[in-house]
């Protein structure tokens, strides 16, 4: 036990906090920490990765919280896509944290040379406080700071380490802040920047140009930021390399050859994270650094080396640099021999839309009165409208395969097919005309979805043929005409067709191409009196009534020719209003039996995006656990059991057709598992979204025939707990009434309180027991019957740990006056100074720290800055600070 403590700043780092507690003690900073140095080339410094067990030894030797030492650390960016490096590593430039330090000089100067631990993260360029940009070179030697675990001297007087010879001061901190600042004007993009990164990382998300109004996590706006800062720095690279290489050319006097910038210093990123950030808020500008080939290099490499996935947001961004091959507005591409290439017109309509719309809101055969307002087409485009504009709006903002979008509205088409049919709805001479009508009916779908599902109609009628059952005769009164067979298959048809929406000369089962039976239908159509026309509505409207549907029969959008928009209410036909069942489908559970035989990795996450909250779930919990070595660790990552994991793997499994693991010890992951993680990660935000809101369990008689894999046992829910606007836990436990009643047990009844285990799954995987928390007196509870119950206004579900000024008060009180005593005060004294409440009711709210902090009842050995840590004796019982000095003197 060293003899003089202090407590960290806030903000401070750990090495930082080290050095100065070894300062004060005239002793060096591995004596304290037991860490061994191994110079160059060993382990990072502490802040960045720092063990359990050195933190465990430093609270051992200082007193203070190994929680609080952590706090120090960049542990506290985890939640932003941060994990340290255990070893040391190469400088990327580009990565979250850095593999060394920066520094403010006047920083240091204010704080007695004291380190922060933002300067460690490759974020912070830029010192707000004194606005000026971080250096990150000593002045003297010109070497890289904080890079090993190496300390550096506070003082130039005091001890170093015999590698800090090449620097007469040795890089001590004290020379450090003698250097010069570098300025930055108030205004410019440089502070502008990190003010807003770090209101990101203090919000936990944010909105942006690129996120079209949605709100994304900063674990994914990082993510997208690294990767467009690391082309932005290699493109800011080659372009000075080939600056001075054309400068060496002018001149033409020989030389060493040129070198590239830097990149690891601050201005050089600073730079680059201008340019990345102007692209994130500004999606539309003119970015001259974005190349094609980087774009392509991004979107399908995904750049920093690795594959990791843009999001789909930034994806839409990078792709409206792209051009559209239209008619009108761009040039199209060609081949090496000067033909057009219309057919890459398909693959560009993704980006034209940041959410697209499911094939459950389109029929195989678009609507006649969105026919007949569409703009003037070309015959040959015209022909094939109705047909084409479905499957244009189903891909509209997909990576889908156009073949089998198309086999989803009964058109049996190859993809080349399909592709070319696409391409000339959109390359054609009133091409942009088009495509901007397509993209308003997109947007009006996308609002007001109609209320039929055509997707659940299309599978449960596939084909015409007897779809009218016994019911022709009295159709055929109804028309006036004889019951033949070529009435029997036009009235079958003609009924089909109201059902499903399909277009019944071309689609599947049902082919009319051309001939004499093709123009008979038309014909029969055309000239259908009312009443057979009402009968066979009727007709329809029984047959879904037999499969509990009671959505209207057909819809139509109506347009508003005065105001020149599609009109939110529209009518819908209902040939039976009064059907006198109460037993009727609330919901449609088409998407659930589309995942459960998708067998297509874009096809399932899009069925996830389009509200199937139950495989939404799955996805997300796949992208969390995808790469962990074995189930175990895939359960404690997310808050479940083993047995979970396997289960909905096995459905994702099941709904893919193939393997997700090629290898099961350690797992590894196939080419579909790899395939689906990279496109369910670029919607990981919007698949935990919907993820949140999973529907109860369904009824055995709402599922249809197709939808089976659900399994129908309850299984138990053992998620982490949601964070709420207080920190207070949503469902907390109570004391049994068949215990004894006594002091305690009557105080804690008045509570809401914790299990051990609701405390362990609130802390999530890598936290500390419960039961060690109290032991060390970070905590308070109580054995009551074998289990063990703690007051749940210690603990914050918003950071997952105990409450800060809990933790603090309790560490120096419980020794002192014991836990029965303490639980007392928070529970039952009446603070004047904020009206008559509880310490408790104060520490929930969070803004009456420093009255908890003079209130408390006070340790006898008092408390001063610089202090003397509590601590425990060999005996096992808690000795106070006098105590222990007079043991030690004695």
């Amino acid at each position: 036990m060293i003899p003089i403590v202090v407590d960290p700043m806030e903000g401070e780092s750990l090495d930082s906090w080290l050095e100065y507690v070894a300062d004060l003690n005239h002793c060096r900073p591995t004596t304290i920490s037991g860490r061994v140095n191994r110079g160059v080339g060993g382990r990072a410094c502490m802040t960045r990765a720092v063990s359990n067990e050195v933190l465990e030894r430093l609270a051992l030797q200082t007193g203070v919280a190994s929680r609080i030492l952590e706090r120090c650390t960049t542990r506290i960016y985890r939640p932003f896509g941060n994990h340290p490096p255990l070893h040391w590593t190469r400088e990327t430039g580009t990565w979250f944290v850095r593999t060394d330090s920066g520094y403010c000089p006047a920083c240091l100067r204010e704080d007695n040379l004291r380190w922060q631990l933002s300067w460690h993260v490759r974020w912070s360029s830029v010192c707000l406080r004194h606005l000026s940009m971080l250096r990150d070179r000593c002045p003297h030697c010109g070497g890289r700071l904080r890079a090993t675990s190496l300390a550096h001297p506070r003082r130039t007087s005091s001890p170093r380490a015999n590698t800090r010879t090449h620097c007469r001061f040795g890089c001590s901190t004290e020379a450090l802040a003698e250097a010069d600042a570098w300025p930055a004007g108030e205004n410019t993009a440089a502070v502008l920047g990190q003010r807003w990164i770090d209101n990101l990382i203090a919000d936990g998300g944010a909105i942006c140009g690129y996120t079209q109004g949605r709100r994304l996590s900063a674990q994914t706006i990082f993510a997208d930021l690294a990767v467009l800062t690391e082309h932005a720095l290699h493109a800011q690279i080659r372009m000075s390399k080939t600056d001075a290489r054309q400068q060496a050319h002018e001149t033409a006097e020989p030389g060493p050859p040129s070198r590239w910038p830097d990149s690891r210093t601050s201005i050089a990123f600073l730079k680059a994270r201008e340019m990345a950030l102007a692209l994130l808020h500004e999606p539309d500008g003119d970015h001259q650094w974005l190349t094609q080939d980087r774009l392509a290099e991004i979107m399908e490499r995904n750049g920093r080396g690795k594959k990791l996935p843009v999001s789909a947001p930034l994806r839409r961004a990078l792709g409206l640099h792209s051009y559209l091959p239209t008619h009108v507005g761009s040039r199209a591409r060609r081949d090496a021999t000067g033909r057009l290439r219309t057919h890459n017109a398909a693959s560009q309509v993704e980006f034209l839309v940041w959410a697209p719309i499911d094939q459950m809101s389109l029929p195989a055969s678009l609507w006649p009165t969105v026919r007949a307002h569409a703009p003037k087409l070309p015959p040959r485009v015209e022909r094939t409208f109705a047909i084409s504009a479905p499957i244009l709006l189903a891909g509209l903002g997909r990576r889908a395969a156009w073949s089998k979008l198309a086999q989803e509205f009964g058109l049996d088409a190859g993809e080349p097919t399909v592709r070319r049919m696409i391409a000339h709805l959109i390359t054609n001479e009133n091409g942009s005309d088009a495509l901007d009508y397509l993209l308003e009916v997109h947007a009006h779908l996308r609002v007001n979805p109609p209320p039929i599902d055509y997707r659940r109609r299309r599978r449960l009628f596939p084909t015409p043929a007897g779809i009218a059952g016994n019911r022709h005769r009295a159709l055929a009164r109804s028309a006036e005409e004889y019951l033949s067979g070529a009435f029997r298959w036009k009235i079958d048809r003609y009924i089909w067709q109201l059902l499903t929406g399909n277009d019944p000369l071309i689609t599947t089962n049902a082919q009319l191409l051309h001939g004499p039976a093709a123009y008979s239908y038309g014909k029969f159509v055309h000239n259908m009196p009312d009443p057979l026309r009402t009968h066979a509505g009727e007709v329809a409207q029984r047959l879904l009534l037999r499969h509990r549907i009671g959505e209207p029969l057909t819809y139509q959008p109506e347009w508003d020719g005065e105001q020149h928009r599609w009109l939110p209410g529209s009518p819908c036909a209902d040939y039976l209003p009064d059907t006198g069942r109460d037993n009727l489908r609330k919901s449609s559970l088409s998407l659930a039996s589309a995942a459960s035989t998708a067998g297509d990795p874009e096809e399932l996450v899009h069925l996830a995006l389009a509200g199937e909250a139950t495989l939404a779930r799955r996805l997300a919990r796949f992208i969390d656990t995808a790469d962990l070595a074995d189930l175990k660790s895939a359960a404690d990552a997310v808050g479940v059991q083993p047995y979970q994991i396997e289960i909905e793997r096995g459905h994702l499994e099941d709904c893919l057709g193939d393997d997700l693991y090629a290898a099961k010890d350690p797992l590894a992951l196939s080419k579909a598992g790899r395939t689906l993680r990279d496109l369910a990660q670029s919607h990981s935000d919007q698949l935990r979204e919907i993820g949140e809101c999973v529907p109860g369990r369904r009824s055995s008689t709402d599922s249809p025939p197709t939808a089976s894999l659900e399994t129908r046992k309850p299984r138990k829910n053992r998620r982490p707990y949601r964070a709420t606007a207080t920190g207070m836990p949503e469902h907390c436990s109570r004391i049994p009434d068949s215990l004894p009643v006594n002091s305690i047990t009557a105080l804690l009844r008045e509570h809401p309180v914790l299990r051990a285990a609701e405390v362990r799954r609130l802390f999530g995987v890598g936290a500390s027991a419960p039961t060690a928390l109290l032991e060390l007196g970070t905590i308070i509870g109580f054995e009551i019957g074998g289990a063990f119950y703690f007051p749940a206004f210690q603990f914050d579900t918003r950071t997952r740990t105990v409450r800060a000024v809990v933790a603090e008060i309790n560490e120096r009180t419980v020794p002192e006056i014991g836990r029965r005593a303490v639980a007392h005060w928070w529970l039952t004294t009446q603070i004047a100074e904020a009206g008559g409440r509880s310490p408790a009711d104060l520490a929930i709210e969070g803004s009456h720290d420093d009255i908890l902090r003079t209130s408390y009842p006070r340790p006898s050995s008092g408390s001063g800055e610089p202090r003397r840590p509590c601590h425990l004796a060999q005996s096992g019982k808690h000795t106070s600070t006098v105590g222990a000095s007079r043991e030690t003197r004695g």
